[in-house]
């Protein structure tokens, strides 16, 4: 059988000229080798595109350079528009116009320091919301929130994975939870278990029993009738906890950097971290090793 992908690198190379619905096309070949984050990314920004030849009342055949530079050009973010140009690049290359896709400019942008939080932010953060818990009148929503930030940072977890959790897969007994891990590039699942301390554990039972039975398997619900918490609720949950310490500008994943970093300066080694942030390749772990200024600083001038 001719191996799947030399058979893209030969496609990708000499460019397929799609017939019918290239749009379509273009995804299923995409679909052959990418993780459907990659797929769903690739494919909004190639959607953006068609839309905006239309309004030039122009198509795929008549399409210039100017076209796309003049379409990178409207997105403010660099970094943003960047990711679109390495999308259209090869959307233009699978229908056949490698020329100009060589041609197509990838916006230059520079990069934030990725910033990780010191284990005294996180404490303070997490003491901040134990107090809301004792002074809310919706204690079952504030216990939420507490939990999930609390195992996100515990756990290493990625948004997408909190999102995905059920009731079942907590497992206050063994002390344990089941992480259904979907970054893989057949976005096959891959369930993952990893160990809770006794905080978390206590947090999760708490939460769980002033929720009472609802019906819903999620394990963190939302809304009424309770559903299962979107990734933007998680998003508006962790903007308040980025709030309460002081530092808004940062993301959900810094929680998971976070995480990594501390057992890294606690001594743990890299493929002990690595397993509980599942990196199949451990070189993807250093990313998350990034020691703060003030560790920094602690360990030069230490003896």
């Amino acid at each position: 059988m001719f191996p799947i992908k030399i058979y893209l690198r030969e496609q990708i190379s000499i460019g397929c000229r799609s017939v019918g619905d290239p749009v379509g096309d273009f995804r299923k070949f995409l679909e052959l080798s990418k993780s459907p984050e990659t797929v769903k990314t690739y494919m909004s920004t190639v959607r953006e595109f068609m839309d905006f030849l239309r309004r030039r009342g122009k198509s795929l055949d008549d399409v210039e350079l100017r076209d796309c530079v003049d379409f990178l050009y409207g997105f403010e973010n660099r970094r943003y528009a960047a990711r679109n140009a390495y999308a259209l690049k090869a959307f233009l290359k699978y229908v056949g116009k490698v020329g100009l896709a060589e041609k197509v400019p990838v916006p230059k942008y520079t990069t934030r320091l990725k910033e990780v939080l010191t284990k005294e932010e996180i404490e303070r953060g997490l003491e901040i919301m134990e107090e809301l818990v004792d002074r809310s009148r919706y204690r079952d929503t504030a216990l939420r929130n507490l939990a999930i930030i609390a195992l996100a940072y515990e756990a290493g977890l990625r948004i997408g994975e909190v999102v995905r959790l059920n009731k079942e897969d907590f497992r206050p007994e063994k002390k344990e939870i089941v992480i259904h891990r979907l970054k893989t590039k057949g976005g096959e699942p891959e369930d993952h278990v990893v160990p809770l301390s006794d905080y978390v554990v206590d947090v999760l039972q708490e939460y769980l029993r002033v929720r009472g039975e609802d019906g819903c398997e999620a394990l963190f619900a939302c809304g009424e009738p309770p559903h299962r918490c979107s990734k933007e609720m998680i998003r508006q949950i962790f903007k308040k906890f980025a709030r309460i310490i002081g530092k808004e500008h940062i993301t959900f994943h810094t929680l998971r950097r976070s995480r990594g970093t501390h057992l890294y300066l606690e001594g743990k080694d890299p493929m002990t971290i690595a397993k509980l942030l599942h990196h199949k390749n451990p070189a993807s772990t250093a990313v998350y090793v990034l020691p703060t200024s003030e560790d920094l600083r602690r360990k030069l001038q230490s003896k």
